[in-house]
């Protein structure tokens, strides 16, 4: 059997026609359908803001991390170590008056 050479396979690639019948079927009926389910959506601004919530607050996420770590060294504040220090530097730092923070 003979190798096909380089132009060959290119004028091959070139001529190949991509069969699309099974994409095509019904294409006419699903881009109504879907017309139609986005003219009959009735969405209130709860659920709109819900929907936009959810998907922003991963991405939320680390930009909040960011501020807190931020404010942590330019306040200067000294968490103790261990999950107990922290539980208590949380709840004594929660108990002061306004005024003494």
């Amino acid at each position: 059997m003979k190798k096909p050479t380089f132009e060959e396979l290119i004028d091959s690639a070139k001529n190949h026609q991509i069969d699309t019948s099974a994409a095509e079927f019904g294409f006419e009926t699903r881009l109504l359908a879907s017309i139609r389910e986005l003219g009959q959506t009735e969405t209130g601004f709860l659920d709109v803001f819900g929907s936009w919530l959810w998907k922003s607050s991963l991405g939320l996420a680390p930009v909040v991390a960011i501020l807190i770590t931020l404010a942590i060294i330019m306040n200067g504040i000294d968490i103790p170590n261990g999950t107990s220090g922290v539980v208590a530097y949380a709840i004594d730092f929660l108990h002061q008056p306004l005024s003494d923070r």
